[in-house]
This record gives structure tokens, C-alpha cells and sequence, in this order.
């Protein structure tokens, strides 16, 4: 019998038994996903859920781990940059849904709807021993052996469907199916679809291949997008120890960060470039790497940086090592503006800091995720408004022009910037 443990982000479930091989299979498989500690008995553990939403199936334990955001959100932020891939209307009925059973739903649908319109096959070249002539004669085989044998090595194009795009949707298929959480009729259905690429081989998820669209295989784009992240989030697996343990965990940081990106690229094109994650050095030696999450380029020269946090502290602000890291970045890059970028939830409120002597200003801005697509964009657009405004005469800039700052910035020193550096974001 499965025990089944549900937590959101950054939750903490408080007394939950479990053996020693199950925390111990937990803490393998699990990483920063889940905090582990010392219960108030024996053979009790607390745990508490971090930035990560999915589930994680260790023997007989199920912890399943719901976001902080709707999960239409969720799906939406997911399918950014992905063409052809849009949740829509298919999450209706899965809205108190956990993660896991809601996407394993819709990708069991879009599969069945793919593969309907038909297998996708291709020829691949063949080797092989015949009696009879096929294909063309495998010379470098014939030459290894000496002379013209019987049976004949050929070489030969043999159409298949154990091609790519096939084993994709077959290996996001299986990976879904061991879950306790997905319903039985949609278990079924992707045993089904296994059934139907029976004979296709399985892809490694820490090397998935990269697939060229054709005029061919373009109707299969929303599906292999869709078992793409499947399979990025669902890549461990551990069968050293005693018990069988796996994982499908999305890592809301990253995909936040992500997200960010792809929609500001979207949103401010022609007017700014958005790069993210190039590297540049805070001291003159090149010795101090660093790579903010996004910089913003006007006719080839940064004008703007900013650093994409998905969750603030409790009271939502900014921590004080957030405010250090950016006026590195600033610095670095000889900018005197900087932007934190953040998930706001509810909170419409906004807050940021002058540094001291005419230092730069390092700004807070929400992008909202609880409400629908609308609020989401809404919020994008305002804060590329920001961002081009902040353009607009900052050489005049004053601290009476930014009421809505938060006290300044104090007593920063050398020390902790150099040492921001270092932070991860």
C-alpha cells in the first residue's frame, strides 16, 4: 500500500514515519527539493517541501508537492518558447489537481491525438548478414573477411519507427506510468501508447536529441515539447539501494527565471536585446566571474541589469545579499540602474534602494502569478514599461524622483560586494 505525503512549496509536513531506508533513499533521490529532520519521536521525520513542485516515489512513499501558483499558470510559464504548445482549456477538471497527474493527463491526450494521425517512420540504414542480395554489398565487411562469402553482409535504408521523435514520446511515457498519483484510465492509456511504439528503443533523459521539424514530422512539435520536459524534470532515478526511488521535480527558480527571459525577449523586441546569463568580471584582472540573469543591450551597449528571484523574504522584501549581488552587478558593468525581478504573487507592492553618494539605483518589480494569463501579461508589460522608462533622463535623476524607494542602502562594503560575487542567485 502506497503512503502518500502532499505538501506545498515551502511547506512542512511534521511527524511522518519512515524507515531509515526510506530517508535515506529520500535524501538521495530528493536533493534541495526536501528538507529532512529529526521528528519528536522515534521513526518520525519532518519534511519540508523548498522551491521544487512534482513527486518523488521512494518503495511505497509518494511525497507530492503542489506549487505555490495555479497550476494553469504553472502550464503556461511551462509552455513559453514552446510553438504549437498551449495547455488551454485541457487542465478543466484538474485545477485542485497535484502537478504530476494533471500534466500526465494532458500529455496522455496529446500523445493518443499525435499518434493518431499516424506513427511517424523514417528509413534508417541498416547492417546486416543475408543470403540474398539486398541493398547494396557491405564491402569493408567483405574485405575483412577475404573474399565474396555466402551469406552476403549488406547494407540497406529499411523504413522504421525507431527513429527520435518516437522514442521520446515512449520514454515520457513510461517515466509517467509508475506514479500512484496519475488516474488509472490515464495509466492505462499511456501503457496503450507504449503499446503502439512497441519496438522503440528508450532515450537517455541526460542526452535527449535534438530534432529538426520538417514538413514530416511537424504535427508531432506539441507532444515532443511537452515529453521534453517530461523527461528533464523526471531524470532521477536510484536503484543502489534497497528500495527503488525516482523523481519528477521542476525546479521553480529556473523555470521562473526562464520565463522571465523568454516573455521579456518577447515583449521588449526592437526596443532592447536581452541577454541572459553572460558572463562578466567585477574587477579590472578578470578575476571575478560573474553572470547576471539578464542584462539589456540598446544598439550594442548594456544599459540595464537584473537579477530574477522567485521567492523573496517572508515579508517580501528583498534580502540584504540580493541588493549586494546587483550592485556588483551595476558596478561590474558601469550601470545606474538595476532591477530585482520577482515572483509577486498577491502583493502588488514594490520596494528598492538608492545607493549612498549618487550610487545606483537597485529597484524591486513583481510580475504576478495568481491570477490568469491577462494579470501575467498585464504584469510583463508594465515592467517592460519600467524598464524603458528608467531610460528616460537618468542623468537627472534624483532621489525625490523615486518616493516609492525604500530606505537607503548603508555601510556596503568592499567586502560584501566582493563576496556577493559569490553567491549563487
Amino acid at each position: 500500500m502506497t503512503t502518500t505525503v502532499r505538501l506545498r512549496e515551502w511547506s512542512e509536513a511534521t511527524d511522518v514515519e519512515l524507515s531509515f531506508d526510506q530517508v535515506d533513499a529520500l535524501r538521495r533521490v530528493a536533493g534541495s527539493a526536501i528538507e529532512i529532520r529529526p521528528g519528536s519521536r522515534r521513526d518520525a521525520w519532518n519534511l519540508k517541501a523548498t522551491s521544487h513542485a512534482g513527486a518523488i516515489r521512494v518503495g511505497d512513499l509518494a511525497v507530492m508537492i503542489r506549487p505555490k501558483i495555479p497550476l494553469e499558470n504553472l502550464f503556461y510559464m511551462l509552455s513559453a518558447g514552446q510553438s504549437n504548445l498551449d495547455f488551454g482549456t485541457s487542465l478543466i477538471g484538474y485545477e485542485e489537481a497535484e502537478l504530476l497527474p494533471a500534466l500526465a493527463a494532458f500529455y496522455e491526450r496529446l500523445t493518443a491525438d499525435t499518434l493518431k494521425r499516424g506513427v511517424l517512420k523514417a528509413y534508417r540504414e541498416h547492417d546486416e548478414v543475408l543470403v540474398a542480395l539486398r541493398g547494396r554489398i557491405d564491402m569493408p565487411a567483405v574485405l575483412r573477411t577475404g573474399g565474396m562469402p555466402a551469406p552476403v553482409p549488406c547494407r540497406f535504408d529499411e523504413l522504421s519507427t525507431d527513429i527520435p521523435e518516437n522514442r521520446l514520446l515512449r520514454t515520457a511515457a513510461m517515466a509517467l506510468i509508475p506514479y500512484p498519483d496519475v488516474d488509472p484510465a490515464v495509466r492505462r492509456n499511456l501503457r496503450r501508447t507504449v503499446g503502439v511504439l512497441d519496438g522503440v528503443s528508450d532515450v537517455d533523459p541526460r542526452a535527449i536529441p535534438a530534432i529538426t521539424l520538417t514538413r514530416l514530422n511537424r504535427y508531432y512539435e506539441p507532444a515532443l515539447r511537452l515529453a521534453e520536459v517530461i523527461l528533464r524534470s523526471g531524470g532521477v532515478r536510484d536503484r543502489a539501494g534497497t528500495l527503488e526511488a525516482s523523481t519528477f521535480l521542476i525546479d521553480m527558480n529556473r523555470l521562473f527565471e526562464r520565463f522571465v527571459t523568454i516573455r521579456l525577449r518577447r515583449h521588449l523586441a526592437g526596443r532592447l536585446e536581452v541577454r541572459d546569463q553572460e558572463q562578466t568580471y567585477l574587477d579590472v584582472g578578470k578575476k571575478i566571474s560573474m553572470r547576471p540573469d539578464l542584462i539589456f543591450y540598446r544598439r550594442g551597449e548594456p544599459v540595464l541589469v537584473a537579477d530574477v528571484k522567485y521567492k523573496l523574504t517572508d515579508n517580501g522584501q528583498a534580502r540584504n545579499a540580493d541588493y549586494y549581488q546587483l550592485l556588483a552587478y551595476c558596478e561590474a558593468l558601469g550601470l545606474d540602474a538595476g532591477f530585482l525581478i520577482y515572483s509577486g504573487e498577491d502583493r502588488t507592492d514594490a520596494a528598492g534602494a538608492r545607493v549612498v553618494d549618487g550610487g545606483p539605483i537597485l529597484q524591486v518589480e513583481p510580475i504576478q502569478l495568481v491570477g490568469g494569463r491577462g494579470t501575467i501579461e498585464q504584469s510583463l508589460d508594465r515592467l517592460a514599461d519600467v524598464l524603458l522608462s528608467s531610460l528616460i533622463g537618468r542623468h537627472a535623476r534624483q532621489p525625490q524622483d523615486h518616493p516609492h524607494l525604500a530606505p537607503i542602502i548603508r555601510n556596503v562594503s568592499v567586502v560584501e560586494v566582493l563576496g556577493c560575487a559569490k553567491t549563487p542567485s
